[in-house]
Parts: structure tokens; C-alpha cells; sequence
């Protein structure tokens, strides 16, 4: 299971910010798409389903191509992650892209928590013994 961080839209934060992740949530090498690239760049064909995707809206304009793609965002593990300065609207709609979790991109703390648990977890699946 590999994690990866798309920003929906292209800024100069984003690199820091994604910095800001990979130091946080340090249980895996966190994969950085394109942004806005709409998962078609050469990076995203390494996308498997069940991979967690982190995805970061930096405002509603953002998030409405987020929303855009929800077909295309059935088959990951999804932690949304959306800017102060997306309204309220944003966050209302939020769950309908089936995220495991959403939060404001401020804090990571509980993001790394959520990303450990979600690795436990599949590493406990892959050890389970099988039963006759």
C-alpha cells in the first residue's frame, strides 16, 4: 500500500506543505502528484486501489475539482484535508467523496494517527493466519 498527496490545484505551498506531511506521517514515503494534473500524469499509474490518497483543497475552486473527479476517487483510501479558507459549503459536501477522514490542513497530528491505523491495520490483515 503506497500514500499519496495530490493538491488539487496548483500553488507555492504545496511543496512546503507536503514537506510539512511527509515529517509528520513518517511510517511510509508519501508519493507527491502532479497538481491539478486530474491523476494523469506518469507519476499517478502507480496508484493502486486501496492506496491511501491524501487530498489537500486549498479553496472552494479547488475542492469543486476534487468533486469533479469522485468517480475516480471510489477505489482509494481518501483523507481530505481542506483549507481554512474553504466555506462552509465545502465541508458540507465533503463526504460525499466517501473520505475516511477530513480535517483542516492545519494541524497533522491527527492525520499521521489516522494514516498509522490505517497501516496497522493492513499490515495485521496481510498476518492474519488463514483458518482451515
Amino acid at each position: 500500500m503506497n500514500i499519496f498527496f495530490y493538491p488539487a490545484s496548483v500553488s507555492k505551498y504545496n511543496k512546503p506543505y507536503f514537506k510539512a506531511l511527509q515529517s509528520c506521517v513518517a511510517a511510509k514515503n508519501i508519493i507527491l502528484l502532479p497538481s491539478g494534473s486530474g491523476f494523469e500524469s506518469l507519476v499517478s499509474l502507480s496508484l493502486r486501489s486501496d492506496d491511501i490518497l491524501i487530498l489537500y483543497a486549498a479553496n472552494d475552486d479547488a475542492f469543486e475539482s476534487l468533486f469533479a473527479m469522485q468517480n475516480d476517487l471510489k477505489d482509494f483510501r481518501i483523507l481530505l484535508l481542506l483549507s481554512p479558507e474553504c466555506s462552509r459549503q465545502c465541508w458540507d459536501r465533503a463526504y460525499q467523496l466517501s473520505p475516511i477522514f477530513v480535517a483542516e490542513s492545519t494541524d497533522f497530528t491527527e492525520l499521521s494517527a489516522v494514516v498509522m491505523n490505517i497501516l496497522l491495520r493492513n499490515d495485521d490483515e496481510l498476518w492474519l493466519p488463514s483458518h482451515p
